[in-house]
């Protein structure tokens, strides 16, 4: 019985010792379009992993011309946590804009791509029992390469999504271990952010599921001697999902004489 004991003692610790989450990252949108005229619609779940985040994702794309596409990407998220023996609610949503350019090999097995993504979001923390909230306004603009194997029941691919985020409309009255989060988020309201995605669909041509692995690092803060750092983001996000792939334009048959 010690075993047990001791370790729900280390899960309690762990989680109320939990900062405050000021972002929380999202499921990448990361599409592989070969013709002009495709398209592709998914719908994807994520979670951050020990902690108890839910996040609903709607991904789009389309391929303008042979090279230059666009896509967008929705994402509305509830989040739940321990600290401080109170148990606090996040909500929110992101909505981004991307516009890319695409290459891909001769044979099709290699996709490249290069998007600049902008976008614009809201964030709420809310601790019932104190009557303590924040409120805060995202805004997000960066770039995403992409690369991507491809074959005709698999793909993996790697992205990795650079932005700059900044807070703005900060208001509320939270307070955590004596800290005043609207000051101090205030203070802290810039962030460069960089995360590495990897990102796995299996399945049809036209219908694959997607299974996708996200780290996020916030570059301007620094960890002291012990390792910790004073960063309030999520830094690891799992995601599972299903992506449609649809032609707008038939294919032109060969001319034969």
């Amino acid at each position: 019985m010690k075993l047990p004991l001791l370790s729900l003692f280390f899960i309690v610790i762990t989680f109320s010792a939990c900062r405050p989450v000021h972002y929380i990252p999202n499921m990448d949108n990361v599409p592989i379009l070969q013709e002009k005229g495709e398209g592709t619609a998914s719908l994807g779940v994520s979670t951050a992993g020990r902690d108890s985040a839910s996040q609903y994702s709607l991904h789009t794309s389309y391929l303008l011309t042979n090279h230059f596409a666009v896509k967008t990407n929705s994402v509305i998220y509830r989040f739940r946590r321990d600290f401080s023996r109170n148990r606090t609610r996040n909500s929110g949503q992101i909505h981004e804009l991307g516009l890319g350019y695409i290459h891909n090999s001769e044979n099709n097995i290699f996709n490249y791509g290069i998007w600049g993504i902008g976008g614009f979001g809201k964030m709420n923390t809310v601790i019932p029992i104190q009557n303590e909230q924040l409120s805060t306004n995202l805004f997000i603009i960066g770039i995403n390469p992409t690369v991507s194997v491809v074959t005709n029941f698999y793909s993996l691919s790697f992205s990795m999504k650079s932005f700059y985020l900044k807070n703005y409309n900060i208001n509320g009255n939270l307070e955590y271990s004596g800290v005043n989060e609207v000051a101090y988020l205030q203070k802290h309201n810039k962030a460069f952010i960089l995360e590495p995605t990897f990102t796995e669909q299996i399945g049809f041509k036209n219908l694959r599921f997607i299974h996708q692995t996200t780290f996020s690092r916030n570059l301007l803060f620094k960890y002291n001697k012990e390792g910790e750092s004073n960063d309030r983001q999520v830094n690891t996000l799992l995601s599972f999902g299903i992506s449609y792939t649809f032609a707008t334009r038939k294919k032109e048959k060969p001319i034969e004489f």
